[in-house]
């Protein structure tokens, strides 16, 4: 061998040496840039998470850290962590936070160079400021490299964690949406049905309820003096009309009156309210005749998500409207609840409207990496293991978990241990998330304040709106000029 080709070789090892040493050491760090490794083809997304997690932190103990709600969301979460923990051999520290506590927290952490926490799980209820927030993780690398499967998930969720600048910054986890309980044992009861047909001249069907007209011949029917004491103590129906909770009470019925023709509520991008129109009074004076009527729990102004299972659980209502985990506690006999377990429970889609499409609100719960975590990839897969197909149906399975995939909204396992969920995959065209608003939080309190105003009687259904869009007007021209 030549001299000259002895040299060149000697300097090719100096280089490819280093630069193989480099691409080893990427391969088995949990930070930093994006790993070496690939799902195998086939491979299920559950397998493949727990795998390419695995070669990345070999040798090295890996701690994920994460916050998260104390609601459901968490509690079937919590349930499976050791599946992953005995999998991976990771631990998972975690803790669970109110959605007060939560903000505060959030906070305090995307503002910290070094965060005590990698994963956080989130409200879309109010996410979208922190959605904008710099100190969450761009998920796209990981998304492309992972393919998350957003076409396998329910109706729009695809694009929860989007920011306005087009990428994805969340991942959803949980997904739900506004729906109607009622009181199977009396909308089923042969008697009670041959009565309204005999009162109203048509059938009484839960399923296919109307806000204009059988919702409310429904309501009407079913309020009653039940011990003949000579006062009313069954209601037809409560609905939400609480601070921040009136706000949903009024959007499911909007979404059923409206055309579809704008952005929901205010449009963002022009910031200006929207919601003043025909469609919002006739949503309105159908719920406000109900109130004046007596058909609705007459405590409706301090009835939040929270009170309005125990107005139902206890007989006091024949319907009742809200988010469909609220009425886990009450589809299998309990003790807590007079009224509960299949024979008195029925679960449906919220009311529609005469000649239009039925339509209902969804929202959940998201979760984010901080930009700042040690761990990025392998915080990513974690996630994507948790909204695998699998696991999905796995944390369906303890009843306490909402499912992401239409694959679980469809496994006959999971719907004979969940009824709730048959009723959320009813009319999947007709959903529509909680707007992505920056003020949307603060929108949902001025309609709800405004709401009030009407049933006590301050105010007309039409100066109630006008005052409400005038607040929200200037609270969009607050967030404008910062």
């Amino acid at each position: 061998m030549s001299r000259k080709k002895v040299v060149l070789l000697v300097l090719a090892a100096l280089v490819l040496v280093p630069l193989m040493l480099f691409v080893g050491c990427t391969k088995q760090q949990g930070s930093g840039g994006l790993s070496g490794y690939k799902p195998k083809s086939g491979e299920a997304m559950d397998v493949y998470a727990v795998r390419i997690a695995k070669e990345l932190a070999k040798g090295k103990d890996i701690t994920l850290r994460a916050i998260l709600t104390w609601d459901a969301p968490s509690e079937a979460l919590i349930k499976l962590i050791p599946k992953w923990e005995a999998a991976t051999g990771m631990k998972v520290k975690y803790e669970k936070l109110s959605t007060l506590e939560m903000e505060t927290k959030v906070n305090l952490e995307l503002s910290s160079g070094k965060p005590e926490y990698d994963i956080v799980q989130y409200d879309k209820y109010i996410y979208k400021p922190v959605l904008e927030n710099p100190g969450l993780l761009n998920l796209d690398p990981y998304i492309k490299k992972y393919d998350i499967d957003f076409a396998g998930m329910m109706t729009g969720m695809g694009e929860w964690g989007k920011a306005d600048d087009g990428s994805n910054r969340m991942l959803p986890f949980y997904w739900c949406t506004y729906t109607m309980v009622y009181r199977k044992d009396l909308f089923e009861d042969p008697k009670e049905k041959a009565a309204f047909q005999k009162k109203y001249g048509y059938e009484l069907d839960p399923d296919n309820l109307t806000f204009d007209k059988s919702y409310k011949d429904a309501a009407e029917f079913f309020t009653r003096d039940t011990n003949k004491d000579g006062k009313t103590d069954l209601w037809g129906t409560v609905e939400l009309f609480a601070p921040y909770a009136a706000g949903d009470a009024f959007m499911g019925r909007y979404l059923n009156y409206w055309n579809n023709d704008k952005p929901y509520l205010s449009d963002a991008a022009a910031g200006k309210a929207n919601f003043n129109d025909d469609a919002a009074k006739a949503a309105l004076k159908d719920a406000l005749d109900l109130v004046k009527k007596g058909y609705m729990v007459p405590e409706i102004l301090q009835t939040d998500w929270a009170s309005i299972l125990g107005v139902f659980g206890s007989g006091r209502a024949a319907m009742a409207l809200c988010y469909t985990p609220t009425w886990v506690a009450v589809q299998s006999p309990s003790s807590e609840f007079k009224v509960s377990g299949p024979e008195k429970v029925g679960f449906t889609h919220i009311p529609g409207v005469t000649g239009k499409p039925r339509s209902t609100i969804s929202s959940g719960w998201l979760s984010f990496i901080n930009k700042n975590s040690p761990i990025p990839e392998i915080a990513y897969l974690f996630l994507l293991w948790a909204g695998s197909p699998q696991i999905d149906k796995e944390l369906a399975m303890t009843t306490l978990h909402n499912p992401v995939r239409q694959s679980t909204y469809a496994d006959p396992e999971v719907l004979a241990a969940n009824p709730t969920f048959a009723a959320e995959a009813m009319h999947k065209e007709g959903q529509y998330a909680v707007p992505d608003h920056l003020i949307y939080a603060e929108e949902q309190l001025i309609l709800s304040n405004a709401m009030a105003a009407m049933v006590s009687g301050k105010m007309s259904i039409e100066a109630g709106l006008a005052e409400a869009e005038k607040q929200i007007n200037a609270k969009w021209a607050e967030v404008k000029q910062k």
